[in-house]
């Protein structure tokens, strides 16, 4: 029997669980890159944002509130991502 969109775990004894296929994906980890469509300096805040699944301008405007103390509570996070994240791979790599 064919079960649409379910995979079966027979490793399971002794039952047998039938479960959605985005559970199987446990194992894939999410790594955090520089966007580079999502950008507007270097892409840390878009790729922050792809990374916590959230809108973009809630980051940069939470950047923007540690600018306004002087600069360096929002300035030298964003430079240190800067050069410590890697940009978002290419489709051709």
């Amino acid at each position: 029997m064919i079960i649409p969109k379910k995979v079966l775990l027979r490793n399971c004894f002794p039952f047998q669980f039938a479960v959605p296929e985005v559970a199987i994906i446990v194992g894939m980890k999410k790594r955090l890159y520089r966007s580079r469509t999502n950008k507007m300096i270097a892409g840390v805040c878009g790729g922050l944002a792809e990374y916590f699944d959230i809108d973009p301008v809630i980051i940069r405007i939470l950047f923007f509130i540690l600018l306004l103390p002087g600069g360096l509570p929002g300035l030298l996070p964003y430079i240190i991502l800067w050069i410590v994240v890697p940009k978002e791979p290419t489709a051709e790599h």
